[in-house]
């Protein structure tokens, strides 16, 4: 490949694999090649292509220095496909993270991170684990999904209501949130021993997120509606249980033990209506 006379070569930060030396047909044998462009993975074995990453499509970077018999490793965090190397060399490692970091924060990172552009009127949130993505623009919500390479647009004024959770001190969440959205009455899920209605789309944040987070609900809330057309109420199908709650709630009725009124208001929380 030739240069123009003023083209300058950039000498790449490179970091090796732990198999790198070891087995070169090993599949984690690998070495990463990091310039301003992004980042170039060469596999050293022969049946898995090498990859280049644009630094672009690069949301975030995390370096892990493992202590004890920890392993030391660098994650790329591509939305739907991230990456990690099992590294040999500290130093190297954190002259990468350093130059990574540094990268990102000049290209300000809106293709691949979560943020908002009140100019251009769009807010971006990311999951936590980079693989879901809401995009708002205007009037209408995007839905990304990054494994599958689908996507969904919904109108916002189709949406009824916006439920957010903040970020979660301690279990199984914890560092994250949920922002969820309910279309007319929400999904029914059932079980065999009770209802629920539950969000008809939800998203898992990180903590760094939660401004974003914010503005979503309230932007989503405060969207004008008085011009919307909802989505007709789902139509549920009673179970036999409840019918049967029904026909000894109609006995009473006919009895005189129950009027007419209070018939109707027990009915509606029977089919969750």
């Amino acid at each position: 490949m030739t240069r123009t006379p003023n083209e300058t070569y950039e000498e790449p930060i490179i970091l090796y694999s732990k198999k790198y030396r070891e087995n070169r047909r090993h599949d984690a044998s690998c070495r990463w090649l990091i310039t301003k462009k992004g980042v170039w993975i060469n596999n050293t074995h022969p049946k898995i292509p090498d990859e280049k990453i644009p630094m672009v499509k690069i949301a975030d970077v995390e370096l892990h220095i493992g202590k004890g018999l920890l392993v030391d490793y660098l994650r790329l965090q591509v939305p739907g496909d991230p990456h990690l190397l099992y590294f040999t060399n500290r130093i190297d490692a954190q002259k990468a993270y350093d130059f990574l970091t540094t990268r990102l924060a000049v290209l300000g990172g809106q293709s691949a991170k979560s943020y908002v552009d009140e100019e251009a009127g769009k807010i971006k949130l990311l999951s936590y684990h980079y693989r879901d993505a809401w995009i708002i623009a205007e009037d209408t919500l995007t839905i990304l999904d990054y494994k599958k390479k689908e996507k969904q647009v919904l109108q916002i004024p189709q949406i009824t209501s916006v439920n957010l959770k903040e970020v979660a001190e301690s279990g199984l969440w914890k560092g994250n949130g949920f922002l969820g959205l309910y279309i007319g009455g929400g999904a029914i899920r059932e079980t065999h021993s009770r209802r629920r209605t539950e969000p008809n789309h939800s998203l898992c944040f990180a903590k760094k997120d939660l401004l974003i987070a914010r503005i979503i609900q309230r932007y989503l809330t405060n969207f004008p509606r008085e011009h919307a057309i909802l989505p007709p109420q789902p139509t549920v199908n009673p179970t036999a249980q409840v019918i049967a709650e029904l026909r000894e709630l109609k006995v009473l009725v006919d009895e005189g033990i129950l009027t007419e009124e209070e018939f109707a208001f027990k009915k509606k929380q029977l089919l969750g209506l």
